[in-house]
């Protein structure tokens, strides 16, 4: 019996793409765990202390010192995001991008040594690495200078929790448009409000719409966290897009019901980040049915494949374009929502935590 401690605290709390990512695994672990594998996950009971999104202190108590002193007695810990204390046991990390160390300008202090120290630092320690896209182990091989020997690509899934709409969706939808001022026509980005999200240059394209054409009537939907916003650089978004202001809605977070009802109404998800791990929210409007806008920057051609319209993520034009099309061209969103409906086929956290098992059992021979 090969023994496993996990490392599940990011899963309480209001959860961003780590956080989705390790609930979806921890259940998929649970659900198909093999008899020659045991996964214990910490922390086993709610904990005031390690629940919820923690700041950078608390956070180095638990990856320093509570996890590591847990996981004791473990053939191997796993760590499915941030980074890794010292472990006694065979250690594996899941590294879901470099995004510190690509846009080093757009991190805080406290993330320039995560970034700079710690990450480098456990990525060389770590027995394994996963990494959640071929651009990420690539990114993992050229800047830290890991062999590809020691890297596994596993890729997530995410499309399952949209795929089959709730019962009571009209009545969801109905409460967010009364809620938020929705009209029936919208088109929707979802994501935080780092630079790097490209949201700027959404909203610039959804104002030169607005104001080339007076049949363009979408209004533009922001879904996330305004976290990092905060400021300047949440004035200058909005200050960057003329008026009328009744088409441009700042959501923050919104339930994952509400979150499925926006996508599976709305006219497409606008998508053209300069640099992702991998693209969560791609196949999250893919399996709700949703047309997919998006970059060939990084990883997301690898979860876009052939399901996406993709731009010039540098140019505005381009995006705007592609908005253009999808609004104005029923047949063609029907064509991307029945590409979208085979791509995500390809997903699946199942297939996810098999391969993770065969990880661990490579790691537990020492192979």
């Amino acid at each position: 019996m090969i023994r496993i401690a996990f490392d599940s605290q990011s899963v309480h709390g209001n959860k961003t793409g780590i956080g989705v990512y390790t609930d979806s695994i921890v259940n998929s672990l649970k659900a198909n765990m093999p008899n020659d594998i045991q996964v214990d996950f910490y922390p086993n009971t709610p904990s005031a202390r390690y629940s919820g999104s923690m700041k950078t202190p608390r956070r180095l108590e638990w990856e320093v010192s509570v996890f590591p002193k847990l996981s004791r007695g473990y053939e191997i810990a796993h760590i499915p995001g941030f980074a890794m204390g010292w472990h006694n046991a065979r250690s594996i990390l899941t590294v879901h991008d470099l995004i510190g160390i690509v846009f080093p300008n757009q991190t805080t202090i406290a993330g320039q040594f995560y970034w700079g120290r710690w990450l480098p630092w456990a990525v060389q320690r770590a027995d394994h690495i996963i990494a959640i896209s071929e651009h990420t182990s690539y990114d993992i091989q050229r800047l830290l200078k890991i062999s590809p020997k020691k890297i596994s690509v596993i890729y997530p899934s995410g499309h399952e929790a949209y795929s089959n709409l709730i019962d009571d969706d009209d009545d969801v939808f109905s409460s967010l448009k009364k809620r938020l001022g929705i009209r029936d026509s919208f088109i929707l980005s979802v994501g935080t409000l780092e630079p790097r999200k490209n949201l700027r240059r959404v909203i610039e394209a959804h104002s030169l719409l607005r104001a080339r054409n007076s049949k363009y009537q979408a209004q533009l939907l922001v879904v996330g966290s305004h976290e990092f916003a905060k400021g300047k650089f949440f004035s200058s978004l909005s200050g960057s897009h003329k008026k009328p202001q009744n088409d441009l809605i700042f959501t923050g977070f919104l339930t994952p019901a509400e979150l499925q009802s926006l996508y599976h109404h709305a006219l497409a998800l606008i998508y053209p980040s300069l640099y992702e791990g991998f693209g969560l929210p791609l196949l999250e409007a893919m399996g709700a049915g949703c047309p997919v806008i998006t970059s060939r920057m990084s990883a997301l051609p690898e979860v876009g494949g052939d399901a996406a319209i993709y731009v010039n993520a540098e140019k505005v034009e381009s995006i705007a374009g592609a908005i253009q099309i999808l609004y104005s061209d029923p047949a063609k969103r029907a064509e991307l929502i029945e590409a979208g409906k085979l791509r995500i086929t390809l997903f699946s956290w199942k297939k996810s935590a098999l391969q993770i098992f065969d990880v661990y059992r490579k790691v537990a021979h020492g192979s």
